[in-house]
């Protein structure tokens, strides 16, 4: 549904008002139309989009305000729509819970039960991780989780279908048991070489002042491009180690 809106959920929380009838026809139609054919997605991402004609109710924020629920923690588009009415029986992930929508108006513990509290299977990237010293997060977010389904917070049914679906998806693809096959055979492959080709081709330099391009400085060892400064750091912090 992020076709219809102007705010980038990397750094706000989007919002569509089409109508209910209007969600069916544009947005929700490729993913009926994927659902029903005879092979399903394994997985749909849910996005973090406010969309009241679907779902209107409000939610608690950390800074004590309601807001209109994001899609990603709500269960009458996750599990109403998408299982019951859409048919899907794949594994839901929800987009990046450190994305600006999320991250804004909701603490790392309370995004990732709510979104498990939606019906969403895995919880992506719920916390951010750019150094050893950080590594103890998700093992406490787990616990946190854990405790929360302990105490009937969140559902111990939801969780263990989650874990079902994802237990099945990764037996489908051969990735529960140890493989002799090594990665070269993947890295190698003549799929890769072909992404390359085309990667290559598809690049054109409009501007190279002073001819810097391509890098000719021998002393130069890594050069490692990242679309966010955070993964930079954490890259960093582990070369530096």
């Amino acid at each position: 549904g992020h076709g219809s809106t102007s705010t980038d959920s990397h750094t706000g929380l989007p919002r569509v008002d089409r109508t209910r009838e209007e969600a069916f026809a544009i947005d929700i139609a490729p993913y009926k139309q994927a659902i029903d054919r005879c092979v399903a997605p394994d997985m749909v991402m849910t996005a973090h989009i406010q969309y009241p004609a679907l779902d209107n109710s409000q939610i608690d924020t950390r800074n004590g305000d309601k807001i209109t629920v994001p899609a990603t923690m709500s269960r009458e588009i996750q599990t109403q729509i998408l299982r019951n009415e859409l048919g899907y029986a794949g594994v839901t992930i929800s987009d990046a819970l450190d994305m600006g929508a999320i991250a804004e108006h909701f603490s790392q513990q309370a995004a990732a039960e709510n979104v498990f509290s939606a019906g969403v299977d895995i919880a992506l990237m719920p916390v951010s991780i750019a150094s050893p010293a950080q590594a103890s997060l998700l093992p406490e977010l787990i616990r946190y989780i854990a405790e929360r389904v302990k105490t009937g917070h969140l559902s111990e049914a939801d969780i263990d279908a989650s874990v079902e679906r994802i237990l099945r998806l990764k037996l489908r693809h051969g990735l529960m048991g140890h493989s002799d096959k090594p990665c070269s055979n993947d890295v190698a492959s003549s799929a890769h070489k072909l992404e390359k080709r085309i990667a290559d081709r598809s690049i054109t330099v409009v501007i190279n002042r002073q001819c810097l391009l391509p890098l000719k400085d021998k002393a130069l060892r890594y050069f490692i491009l990242t679309p966010w400064g955070e993964q930079a750091n954490g890259i960093a912090n582990v070369m530096a180690q």
